[in-house]
């Protein structure tokens, strides 16, 4: 099995995590989040769209040459997710942008990814993990 390198970008209030394969949105969906307080925090949103991720791929790994982005923007007090890929081995089934929708509004999940993106304070900042081969 491949390890896929994640790529992160940070860039105002907008944290984006791709596969290294991403070429752009071919695919997509946004949903809001309830704002916890934290959504200024960068690895608060890293954390937020890692999880996000991960239960993207959970529905789409079937979608062949699918290569999963996730954007988490917070403005003016507001947070939310922007969720797909791009899709390397032609267009996307109908109704695969419904479910990733539908991923995005499940309250349950929200809750999930929010309490895990919440506790920041037990990973390391980024700037401690300069040259470790997980850093972002």
């Amino acid at each position: 099995m491949s390890r896929t390198r994640w790529v992160r970008r940070d860039i105002g209030g907008t944290t984006r995590i791709a596969a290294h394969s991403a070429r752009g949105w071919d695919l997509t969906a946004r949903g809001d989040l309830p704002e916890t307080g934290a959504g200024s925090d960068p690895r608060f949103r890293a954390r937020l769209a890692h999880q996000i991720r991960k239960d993207l791929w959970r529905l789409l790994r079937g979608l062949r040459g699918f290569a999963p982005m996730v954007e988490i923007e917070f403005d003016a007090g507001k947070l939310s997710a922007t969720a797909g890929g791009s899709l390397l081995a032609g267009p996307a089934p109908a109704g695969t942008a419904a479910q990733i929708a539908d991923l995005l509004a499940d309250p349950q999940r929200q809750r999930r990814w929010l309490a895990f993106a919440a506790r920041v304070g037990h990973a390391p900042p980024a700037a401690d993990r300069v040259g470790h081969p997980h850093a972002l």
